[in-house]
């Protein structure tokens, strides 16, 4: 009884040891930094397909592979880097690292296509605006009047973080006609520490569509705080003109 009580010991060790489960701090930041190569991109997906089903190589660590935090090794986790990095989603698939507090951020929802009919409208289709609001760790924006296609398939946002720049790249998916609208993106960035940042918003559509100035500016995010930003649209079919 004792002999197989080592075994079982044994080999849970190396299990964990070749998953990289007994360092927790092997998994840094986002997952899926497969390879360890210092960035997650094609090679990540290759190298856990290799693992998984080809030649079964060691990981350098298990909370990186399982990008979906799910505590499995699967398909599913091949699924969710290819549609974090190639397929737009509204909700980020790879999961932070165990305890990771660094910032991350998701789009939530969007809505459209907007009609301005009602009177009482405070922004107007000629505002190209950014709203936002602090409690001291989650940052919400909404963008609202954002310039899309009328009949897309889904809109996407890629979201990074980095020096105290907050970009958000607005994109969409099988536009199908001949026709422009506005909507309305709802985002979350969550473990912001409070300080300044730049927000800077790239639409499709503002350099070869309308001619104008993007949305970039600044604010000193403190909890509590909220307010916006906007660009004037001055060209059709949104604008003055």
């Amino acid at each position: 009884m004792k002999r197989i009580l080592f075994i079982l010991t044994v080999i849970i060790f190396s299990c964990a040891s070749l998953y990289g489960q007994s360092d927790s701090s092997c998994c840094e930041g986002m997952r899926g930094d497969i390879n360890d190569n210092g960035e997650v991109d094609i090679t990540d997906i290759v190298y856990l397909i290799d693992h998984l089903y080809l030649k079964h190589e060691p990981l350098p660590c298990f909370e990186e592979a399982d990008v979906n935090a799910d505590g499995l090794l699967d398909i599913t986790d091949i699924s969710c880097i290819i549609s974090d990095l190639y397929i737009p989603k509204m909700n980020p698939c790879i999961q932070p690292c165990p305890g990771y507090e660094g910032p991350y951020g998701s789009l939530d929802s969007y809505g459209g296509c907007k009609s301005f009919e009602k009177s009482a409208d405070t922004v107007t289709s000629a505002d190209d605006c950014i709203m936002y609001a602090y409690d001291g760790q989650t940052l919400s924006l909404k963008h609202l009047n954002a310039g899309f296609n009328c009949c897309v398939d889904m809109l996407g946002a890629h979201i990074t973080i980095q020096d105290n720049v907050i970009t958000l790249d607005e994109y969409e998916i099988n536009p199908n006609c001949y026709c422009l609208c506005l909507y309305d993106l709802y985002y979350s960035l969550f473990n912001l520490p409070p300080g300044e940042y730049v927000i800077i918003v790239n639409e499709p559509y503002i350099y070869t569509y309308e001619d104008r100035e993007k949305i970039k500016f600044t604010v000193n995010l403190q909890p509590g705080i909220s307010g916006g930003y906007c660009v004037e649209r001055l060209y059709y079919p949104w604008g003055y003109y």
